[in-house]
């Protein structure tokens, strides 16, 4: 289901320099006036992009951000699964509420909350088949802890600030699959964008949703939840399967006892 034509929003996306900012920057050039906010300058700009710099913790720095933006993509966090809690919780969780009390402070329509198969990875990690989103949260790490209170933070304000927020679980994002796990729960560059502009585009109040690729192995099943956000995959991690090492998952929080080791060129490339 669809909501508001966004061709003419403005959308301000934060962490807009990082991998997946980049991708969706390009994504949106043209389609959106776009406004970026980072920590960091980019390595080059696009035309019309518009840039703001500042910690998404600083509330009143991201309040100048948002001011007469129409959606927020919130992609800022620490995603080292490994990270401590001390580094975790800037970005993480108040940057994270500074995101959402600014979108409702300033107007904002929607939120697309960047959460992370990490806050269910407890399941990808025991390869449990038929994973849904709807499931209860079982996070593998410290980080998809503070994913799981990103979701929930959300839903907090699509109840008591009608704020629309749709959170996306996104799978392990690379340009192509580099072990058996990823083969299952694999989004391609491509895919995700598509995910994101079903996102902006959506009615729903509130939604969570694993975003992978239409995957042959997939652990997950995201029939109805695609369904419900309006995102139709295309790509399969199959194409690639006859690369791919025997080098068990990069991330320790995946791997199992009886797991080969990580190959050196494993899946360390983000």
């Amino acid at each position: 289901m669809t909501g508001p034509d966004p061709s003419s929003s403005t959308i301000l996306v934060t962490c807009a320099a990082g991998r997946i900012g980049t991708l969706l920057r390009h994504a949106f050039a043209g389609r959106h006036t776009v406004r970026c906010h980072d920590t960091v300058a980019p390595a080059y700009r696009l035309a019309g992009e518009e840039w703001t710099h500042g910690d998404v913790a600083d509330a009143d720095r991201l309040a100048a951000a948002a001011d007469g933006v129409d959606s927020i993509v919130h992609l800022a966090a620490d995603a080292d699964p490994e990270a401590p809690w001390d580094r975790l919780h800037g970005p993480n969780v108040a940057g994270v509420r500074a995101v959402y009390e600014t979108a409702v402070r300033t107007g904002v329509r929607s939120v697309v909350f960047a959460s992370s198969h990490h806050a269910s990875g407890g399941y990808d990690r025991d390869r449990t088949p038929g994973v849904e989103a709807t499931w209860p949260p079982r996070p593998c790490c410290r980080y998809g802890v503070t994913k799981v209170f990103g979701e929930a933070l959300g839903r907090h304000h699509a109840d008591v600030d009608g704020l629309s927020v749709t959170c996306l679980r996104i799978g392990e994002f690379a340009g192509r699959p580099t072990d058996e796990l990823s083969l299952r729960i694999w989004v391609s560059p491509d895919d995700l964008v598509r995910a994101f502009r079903a996102a902006l585009t959506t009615d729903q109040r509130y939604g969570v949703h694993l975003i992978s690729s239409a995957n042959t192995r997939s652990l997950w099943r995201t029939a109805d939840s695609n369904r419900q956000l309006g995102y139709a995959p295309r790509d399969d991690a199959e194409a690639y399967a006859a690369d791919v090492g025997p080098g068990g998952p990069r991330h320790p929080c995946f791997r199992r006892p009886a797991d080969p080791p990580t190959t050196p060129d494993g899946a360390g490339r983000r």
